[in-house]
Order: structure tokens, then C-alpha cells, then sequence
């Protein structure tokens, strides 16, 4: 971790610096997108990261040629600490993470220092139906101030234009992208093998954080419930749910036939899995669905933000309704039944994604943004 005054003095010479504000900087979606942006901007940048809960094990996914410094964050999260951690850093700009960062993107707008962007990615548990009053207002009195604010779904597109009242030209909305070189069709046997799990076997899997917004209860009841033989389940990440989970699975009976493996390096489980599966009350643009589809993969997902967009497969049973049990455990059982259904439908995502959701296509977006921001300085 860097010392403030340090990084300050590091500002005053060198590629333009970006402080990144974010509440934790683990594996999520936000923050593997940003990993992924600097490994492909290289020493174009440098790039300031700043956890909030001082939580920062993406760290390690940085590539050796980028410029990175973890930087402490005030004791006390206020805009007022904020601005003046701004004004000693002098970053030439600020990057602030949804709400658990808006302290900082007040704090920037008060130091008036540099330009502030601000990226939306979506909601807790606690707004799946959308953002809480208090928190409009507050982004509608701060983000008018920020030089872009960035989303990745249509869905926070239209949240940002009509709830917080952002003119047209300051919002931009950049999908995400995904490398389909390093997410690519395959079948990890050998994974299975030390797994126990049969070739013969179908798996049934899910990447990301264990968070209640991604209802995994829900996803665990209708496995019981589908009755599916010789399948396991495999729900990959860490999180404040893994033990809540765990019980469940063992009360409807599932011992032995679900894994919960923790963090994993993603693009080998994905070649591992036969059918992919999303329960979330709540997403955008989910990234764990654009590495499955990069990877091949058939996708089950619940009705949450751009999901039904990014599959575009409205004749295939690959989107059902928040809390539609009954409908996502006939879905399970038709994707179990037909493996020339799996094969065509992980095709055609394969597919989608090389030609809508690259990562050069996004890299190139976001490129652009730093640009304009920093020339504006």
C-alpha cells in the first residue's frame, strides 16, 4: 500500500493517473472489468486503486506490465475526507464504483481537482427494484457535476437519463467485453476427474459472489426439485451466504451432488460446465454470463437487467421470470434432456459474443472516455 504523500509526488510526473474509488476491490464484475481495461491500456495510464473496506484481492490479476499502487482511503468515509485525499493525490482523474463510492464522487466535485467519472453497475438485494429515494436525490445533486457517467445496461441507461435527470451527452453506456481467446468452447475433463465427477455426469454451474441479490437458494431449490440424475451443481465464488447455503443444500438433500468450490480461476470451470445458470433478483450486464457465453456455454437466467438482450434467444428456454420456480425447473429439465439443444444454443452464444461483446470492442470505448476526460483537465 502507498503512502499518500508518495503517490502525490508519483502524480507530478509520468502517465496521466486515474484514482479508482470502489467500496472493496475483489473479483466482482466492476472490478475484473477494470483489471482487464488496464492490462489492455498498459503503461498508458496508472492507475491508483483505493478499496474503501480495504479489501484488495483483484490486486493479484494485474499483469506485470501495468502501473498499480493500492492507496489508503480516510478513516472517516466523508466527502469533505475525500476532497482533501483528492486535492494532496492530485490524479489527473477520479473513477468512482456505484454507491458504496459516492462519498468520493461527492469528495471530487468538492475539490474541484480533476474530472470525476462515475460508473453505475447495478444494485443490492435491496434495490432489485430499483435505487432508494435518498439515494436519487443524492445522485441527482452530484452526478451533473461529473464529466461522464458510465453504465453498462439499458436498463441504468434509462435509471440515469429519467430518474437522476443526467443530460443525454453525459451519460454514455459502454457494454461489457469479454476475451474470447482466454474464454473459449472446450471440455475440462481433467477438472472433473479431480473432482469425482463422471464423465458421463452433467454439470450444472455458476460463477460469482455468494451475496443474496444472487438467490441462490433459489437456484439450490429448484436443483432438488428438478430431480435431474447423474447431474451435480457447482456454485463457484465466495461470500457472505456460503454457509446459509451449504445448510440448505443439505436440508433438501443435496449433499454430495453440489460444490461450492470458492474463488476460482473462472475460464477453466466454465469449460467444465454443460449448462450455465444465473437465479439473480437483481443484475445489468452480467460478466460471469459473458465469459459463459465466450466459452460455449448454454445459459439459464432469471429476467434480471440485460440478460434476455445479451442471449438475444427468445425461442429457447433461456430466461424465466424472478421467483418462477415451476418455470425454471421445467426449463433445467428440458436443457438436461437434449444435448443437441446445449451444443447449438452454446454455438450461437459463442458467436454473439465474438461479434457483439468483444474485449477490444470495450477496451476501445473506455479508452476513449479516459481521453476526453483528461484532456479536459
Amino acid at each position: 500500500m502507498c503512502g499518500v504523500e508518495g503517490v502525490a509526488r508519483e502524480a507530478r510526473r509520468g502517465p496521466p493517473a486515474i484514482l479508482h474509488v470502489m467500496w472493496g476491490f475483489e473479483t466482482g464484475g466492476a472490478e475484473m472489468r477494470l483489471v482487464r481495461l488496464a492490462n489492455a491500456l498498459g503503461r498508458a495510464y496508472r492507475h491508483w486503486i483505493a478499496p474503501i473496506s480495504g479489501r484488495d484481492s483483484a490486486k493479484r490479476k494485474f499483469e506485470p506490465g501495468v502501473d498499480w499502487e493500492i492507496v489508503e482511503t480516510p478513516r472517516k468515509s466523508t466527502p469533505l475526507e475525500f476532497a482533501r485525499l483528492i486535492r494532496r493525490l492530485r490524479p489527473h482523474l477520479v473513477q468512482t464504483y456505484n454507491w458504496g463510492a459516492f462519498d468520493a464522487a461527492a469528495g471530487c466535485v468538492l475539490a474541484r481537482a480533476c474530472p470525476l467519472v462515475h460508473t453505475e453497475d447495478g444494485f443490492g438485494a435491496d434495490e432489485a427494484e430499483g435505487p432508494k429515494a435518498r439515494r436519487v436525490l443524492a445522485r441527482r445533486v452530484v452526478l451533473p457535476f461529473a464529466r461522464r457517467v458510465v453504465v453498462p445496461s439499458s436498463t441504468l441507461e434509462r435509471i440515469a437519463l429519467e430518474r437522476y435527470g443526467l443530460p443525454r451527452g453525459k451519460v454514455e453506456r459502454i457494454p461489457n467485453g469479454v476475451d474470447c481467446l482466454a474464454f473459449r468452447p472446450g471440455r475440462n475433463d481433467a477438472l472433473r476427474r479431480e473432482l469425482g465427477v463422471g464423465v458421463d455426469e452433467l454439470v450444472i454451474g455458476t460463477v460469482g459472489h455468494l451475496r443474496p441479490e444472487k438467490d441462490y437458494g433459489f437456484l439450490l431449490r429448484a436443483f432438488a426439485e428438478a430431480r435431474l440424475e447423474s447431474c451435480r451443481l457447482v456454485i463457484a465464488g465466495e461470500g457472505v451466504e456460503r454457509e446459509r447455503l451449504k445448510k440448505l443444500s443439505g436440508e433438501l438433500g443435496l449433499s454430495g451432488r453440489v460444490l461450492f468450490p470458492g474463488v476460482v480461476e473462472p475460464a477453466p470451470w466454465y469449460r467444465m460446465f454443460d449448462l450455465f445458470v444465473m437465479s439473480s433478483v437483481t443484475e445489468q450486464m452480467p460478466l460471469a454470463l459473458l465469459e459463459a457465453m465466450a466459452s460455449g456455454l448454454p445459459a439459464l437466467c432469471t429476467d434480471a437487467g440485460d440478460s434476455a438482450w445479451m442471449l438475444d434467444s427468445p425461442d429457447l428456454p433461456a430466461i424465466m421470470p424472478r421467483g418462477d420456480l415451476s418455470g425454471y425447473v421445467k426449463a433445467l429439465r428440458r436443457w438436461a434432456s437434449d444435448e443437441r439443444l446445449r451444443r447449438e444454443a452454446g454455438e450461437r452464444n459463442r458467436a454473439r459474443c465474438e461479434r457483439e461483446f468483444s474485449l477490444d470492442r470495450m477496451v476501445e470505448r473506455w479508452r476513449a472516455v479516459y481521453e476526453e476526460s483528461v484532456e479536459k483537465r
